[in-house]
């Protein structure tokens, strides 16, 4: 072959490559990813060498032919080093500090490396070009290399094999799905560097090996853009399908199954077998739809949602497959949750919601027959969680729900719609007063204590007219159980007429509240606290309505709708600022006695800052705290014991006088008594007249006081009401009292008249 002839076809071998060089980087530039950038300079070094190596290789001048092999050298420097680069990228790694250190070692290096091969253009230092005549008379560019040449190499190796290292690293670390990926690019890097290193040594005319830069920069570009991702998946396909919970089925267009994963054989499972019977079942069955599948499996029932595709080839149907996702945890967790939705989760029975929806239905249901509904309530049940503990109260919930089932008949719909709270709805025919008051009786043998007498109270509604909701006839009977709350002497209260009329009143009481207020029809009375010399050294705040339409309305009809109602606690403030201005009025009069004694109401405590509001209103109006003494019930301190302990003592330490009204007409007791910091202890006469063991309560209410004296706690018993009374607690040592027997409640001018 001539040299021309040699020349030509090393130009067209050259350009072949660069073509697809070329195109392979037109190719992974439309690649999204980040490893883009690092093969596209890979690639555009490795065309570069090839084409500055066959300018050098076929030009005739010499000058011309050492600039492009300088060149090309400084092509493999550059190769080299972006070939690091793309090794760390390549492997998922970040540049460490030491890594960073050696890259910018080399980027020096190169720098140098680029201007050496530069100047040797003039300076020959590095090689030189000499012609030479070939064994078949070729004359070629003979390139004569010096020693520093080598250092050049060398490096070009070093950075060589420093990206090699990268990789091996990697390839040792991975699991074994992806060691594939780097061992295919570590058997191409040792390829190139072994044909380089053959065409080196062995003194060939032309180094082929250039042609290998820019075939392996082609190489590793398209395998790790496309060739490994693409095997990659199928790879992590065929793993998912087969570990994945979904069951894949694929048919061939006669319906045979010719692929199954590893969940089908759950489903078409036949002694620890795929069961082809068993799938060409379902085939058939389900070939032209999709929906829910039921099936039985180990004796519990699941469902899958199926969903078929076919199978196109070239737009030509070759075949169907099944996608079953298995819903049955899904159908059963949203079973749970509509059947909790609808029933407490205590007892088992239905919750408010699901009695209301579950009375209506039955209701809708049934044809010319009475109905009747009854409400259950256990009369201040907060108290046995708060004597007894929440598990005893559970515990009795619990027990009053499996009494209800074996007391009444079936059909009945049960539901715990509050708290303590239990309705039933049944036929009327079925209702007996015993069967309840065996239940009653059945729930107070759970509390055998003489701390707290158990009593509950049954209200029933009779069912009127066709059209009534659950909630109505609920609403009904629990307005009826109302009627009965604190009377121990009744069980049962049967809504009628005159308490319908009852309720519309107190809908006007609420109502009207709002322009009372504004009116201030709301009036103080006071009921004065006497001596056992009949003189009165303090008065207790009361009130009363004097309503445009209604006249005066005692507290007993208003009060408890307001306690219900939420709107106690607006009242209440209403009642402290008139008490606080009436203790300046009598101030600004030079009247320094008596005190006045304002009630705080268990919600209050929850509604306000107690102790800001009655500090805040002394200052406002300018009075003694001493003068203004605050009392609250006994149910007060069971309520939040501590945090009302705390408040006395700073109420106390402000200026003001604590007093404990009702002590012993409830839950307290003696042992109580002496961890409460209070001033003043009142006593209802209530204590003694509501019991059957008259000498008995004496004896109590007798320790009592003097307990009380001895903690310096100064006793007023209320509802005095005759003077047998007065001698029998001035014996047991209580001097000072409350009742009518010394007088009703006043109004103001009657009382500044009778005592000033």
């Amino acid at each position: 072959m001539s040299f021309e002839s040699m020349k030509i076809t090393y130009i067209i071998v050259s350009c072949a490559i660069l073509a697809v060089i070329a195109f392979y980087i037109r190719l992974v530039y439309y690649k999204a990813g980040s490893m883009r950038r690092h093969v596209n300079i890979i690639m555009i070094l490795g065309a570069l060498a090839v084409f500055f190596y066959t300018l050098f290789a076929v030009s005739d001048n010499y000058i011309i032919a050492l600039l492009m092999c300088s060149c090309y050298f400084i092509c493999t420097d550059y190769l080299t080093y972006f070939m690091i680069n793309f090794s760390v990228h390549y492997s998922g790694n970040k540049d460490s500090n030491r890594l960073l250190k050696i890259k910018l070692l080399f980027k020096i290096l190169c720098l140098a490396d680029t201007v050496s091969l530069l100047v040797n253009t003039f300076t020959r230092h590095t090689f030189d070009l000499q012609q030479a005549v070939a064994f078949n008379g070729v004359i070629y560019w003979l390139v004569i290399f010096s020693p520093v040449h080598y250092i050049h190499l060398g490096f070009c190796y070093i950075q060589f094999a420093t990206a090699l290292i990268i990789l091996i690293r990697a390839c040792i670390r991975v699991a074994s799905l992806y060691k594939e990926k780097f061992i295919t690019v570590i058997l191409a890097y040792c390829f190139v560097i072994i044909v380089n290193m053959i065409c080196y040594s062995s003194g060939l005319i032309i180094d082929f090996s250039v042609w290998l830069y820019a075939v392996l920069a082609g190489f590793i570009s398209y395998y790790s853009i496309f060739t490994f991702p693409e095997s990659l998946v199928e790879k992590l396909l065929n793993r998912i399908n087969e570990t994945i919970s979904e069951i894949i089925i694929c048919f061939d267009t006669a319906g045979n199954c010719i692929y199954h994963n590893k969940a089908a054989v759950y489903l078409f499972n036949s002694k620890n077998h795929f069961d082809k019977v068993k799938c060409q079942a379902f085939y058939n069955e389900w070939k032209q739809q999709n929906g829910t599948y039921s099936c039985t499996i180990d004796g519990e029932t699941h469902y899958f949602i199926v969903e078929k595709n076919v199978i196109e080839y070239s737009s030509v149907v070759i075949g169907d497959y099944f996608l079953l996702t298995d819903k049955t945890a899904e159908i059963n967790a949203v079973k749970r949750e509509q059947y909790n939705c609808t029933h407490d989760e205590l007892t088992g029975l239905l919750n408010r919601e699901g009695f209301f929806k579950k009375v209506d239905e039955t209701f809708a249901r049934s044809e010319n027959e009475e109905w009747i509904m009854v409400c259950t309530n256990v009369q201040d049940f907060k108290m046995i969680n708060e004597i007894f503990g929440t598990e005893t109260g559970d515990r009795m919930l619990v027990r009053g729900a499996e009494l209800l089932r074996s007391f009444t008949h079936k059909g009945t719909v049960y539901g715990r719609i509050a708290d303590d709270k239990f309705s039933m709805f049944f036929k009327k025919k079925y209702f007996n007063e015993t069967e309840f008051r065996k239940y009653y009786y059945e729930i107070k043998k759970m509390i055998e204590s003489d701390a707290y007498d158990l009593h509950m109270q049954f209200g029933i509604y009779e069912v009127k007219s066709k059209d009534e909701s659950a909630s109505g006839m609920v609403e009904k009977a629990m307005f009826a159980m109302d009627e009965i709350h604190g009377n121990y002497m009744k069980l049962f209260s049967y809504f009628d007429s005159d308490l319908m009329d009852k309720r519309l009143s107190e809908k006007n009481i609420i109502a009207d509240f709002d322009d009372a207020v504004k009116n201030e029809e709301f009036e103080l009375y006071l009921q004065p606290l006497i001596t056992n010399n009949k003189k009165a050294f303090g008065a207790e705040v009361l009130v009363r309505w004097n309503h445009p339409r209604r006249g005066v309305i005692l507290p007993d009809t208003f009060v408890r709708i307001y306690e219900q109602c939420g709107l106690i606690s607006k009242l209440d403030l209403y009642i402290w600022r008139k008490a606080c201005a009436l203790l300046k009025e009598w101030k600004d009069r030079g009247l320094t006695e008596p005190y006045l004694c304002v009630n705080v109401s268990p919600g209050d405590l929850y509604y306000f800052d107690i102790y800001k509001i009655f500090t805040e209103l002394t200052e406002e109006f300018g009075i003694d705290p001493s003068h203004l003494n605050i009392e609250l019930t006994e149910t007060v301190l069971l309520a939040d014991y501590k945090k009302v302990m705390e408040l006395f003592k700073r109420l106390q330490d402000y200026g003001f006088k604590i007093e404990i009204d009702d002590f012993g007409s409830g839950y307290s007791s003696l042992n109580m008594l002496k961890d409460i910091n209070a001033d003043i202890l009142k006593i209802d006469m209530l204590f003694l007249n509501k019991t059957a063991n008259y000498e008995k309560s004496r004896r109590i209410l007798s320790s009592i006081i003097s307990l009380a004296n001895e903690l310096n706690m100064n006793v007023i018993t209320e509802g005095v009401e005759n003077e047998s009374q007065v001698k029998m607690l001035t014996d047991l040592g209580c001097n000072t009292f409350q009742g009518y027997y010394f007088s009703k409640p006043l109004t103001v001018s009657e009382f500044e008249k009778k005592y000033f």
